[in-house]
């Protein structure tokens, strides 16, 4: 799945001149959430902001690594200018070595500007996360009632069921994945259902679904008019 957010986001996105790595950031970020091609589309629309955060993130440190290397570039020459003129008997200076601290500074910067750019956008995505997940469950748990026969076959049972249980996933804040959603479906539905003397860990028969029809006073109103049945 990256692999392919990774193809998509490269392709909507190749007019930003963003590095490789910078794709591969986010990527990596929508593949803990993206489960399906169906869902690639709409996360590459909602990755427009994240990769012109990294677009604008880039060009800043760039500006500044600009502003530094000329600043360096003009203490060189500085230095170099006195290296011209040495002072008599003065032993000749060695060679400068690059300050070790200037990369982790320049390394130091780099993430600071990307952390301060993606963090907000991070947020955002985890919002978009959860609302998908939360669908992804009520849809799951729709699709089970829809095609479990005991559902069907005690309608009563299983409306009130869903609607208990769609309560306490509001008040719970929506934080059940699929799996959770639907074991507490079932979980009402078997109370209620088994109140009637029934077991859905047994396999289902035709003629248990629902409750059969009394005809019993009927019977006894035709046998007091004389009429056998």
């Amino acid at each position: 799945m990256k692999k392919k957010l990774l193809e998509a986001l490269k392709q909507g996105y190749k007019n930003l001149g963003l590095s490789e790595e910078a794709f591969e950031r986010v990527a990596t970020f929508g593949e803990t959430f993206v489960t399906s091609d169906e869902q690639i589309e709409t996360f590459v629309k909602a990755a427009a902001s994240m990769l012109k955060a990294e677009q604008s993130a880039a060009d800043k440190v760039r500006t500044e690594l600009n502003a530094k290397i000329k600043g360096l570039e003009g203490e060189k020459a500085e230095l170099e200018a006195k290296l011209k003129k040495p002072t008599p008997n003065e032993p000749e200076p060695k060679p400068t070595e690059p300050n070790p601290d200037e990369k982790t500074q320049i390394a130091a910067i780099i993430a600071k500007a990307v952390a301060d750019a993606v963090k907000p956008l991070q947020d955002e995505f985890t919002t978009f996360k959860a609302t998908q997940q939360q669908k992804s469950a009520v849809t799951a748990l729709d699709e089970f009632k829809a095609s479990w026969d005991y559902a069907k076959g005690y309608p009563n049972e299983s409306e009130d069921a869903y609607e208990r249980v769609m309560e306490l996933y509001e008040v719970g804040g929506k934080t059940w994945n699929a799996e959770e959603l639907t074991n507490k479906f079932k979980e009402k539905f078997n109370k209620a259902v088994a109140k009637k003397g029934i077991d859905t860990t047994k396999p289902f028969k035709a003629d248990d679904s629902g409750e059969k029809p009394d005809f019993a006073k009927e019977a006894e109103l035709l046998k007091s008019e004389g009429v056998g049945v």
